[in-house]
């Protein structure tokens, strides 16, 4: 499991926040990234509106494999439906482990 976590410093007409993700390959080589979440469908990536206040936002992301890598971004839809996309944040799933003994 991936937790993203942000947070605003405060925020204009913001509708709310689509996560996005696509598989990493070695030499920063990423795949098409796909819409994996939005605000349209959970109700904890709508946006806080206009407001003057920091507000955090956290996402569970259940749905990775192990041995993979990801490349994760953010964007900040407003009322008018203007997006902003944050930097990729690389993202590595270890293997799963069985230790016998």
């Amino acid at each position: 499991m991936v937790r993203m976590k942000w947070k605003t410093a405060s925020e204009t007409e913001n509708a709310g926040f689509i996560v996005k993700r696509a598989v990493a390959g070695s030499g920063g080589h990423t795949g098409i990234y796909e819409e994996i979440d939005s605000y349209m469908e959970n109700e904890k990536l709508e946006g806080a509106g206009t407001t003057e206040h920091n507000t955090t936002y956290v996402y569970f992301d259940k749905t990775v494999k192990p041995g993979t890598r990801y490349a994760y971004v953010l964007q900040d839809v407003d009322y008018e439906g203007h997006i902003r996309e944050s930097e990729p944040l690389m993202v590595d799933i270890p293997e799963n482990r069985v230790i016998t003994k």
